[in-house]
């Protein structure tokens, strides 16, 4: 269950870095080696977001058990 979960995560936190990398590339003088630098940077990106999915996805599965758990023992609602 965590490694789907962190797979769609790996697509989102991916997608916000290889964003930055491009902002970072294209908005500073390293534009003039933008195509030598932009194979690097979604390889690097890549790399960097497998931890920081695998964190993210570990701290919603915590969060969502805890949740899961406080709603199982909490008292019946009768009328």
């Amino acid at each position: 269950m965590q490694f789907f979960l962190s797979v769609l995560v790996f697509m989102m936190v991916q997608a916000v870095l290889f964003g930055i990398g491009t902002v970072a590339i294209v908005s500073t003088p390293l534009v003039d080696k933008a195509a030598a630098l932009m194979p690097v940077m979604i390889v690097a990106t890549m790399f960097l977001a497998i931890p920081i999915s695998w964190y993210i996805a570990v701290k919603m599965r915590l969060s969502n058990d805890r949740a899961l758990h406080k709603w199982q023992h909490m008292p019946a609602y009768h009328h």
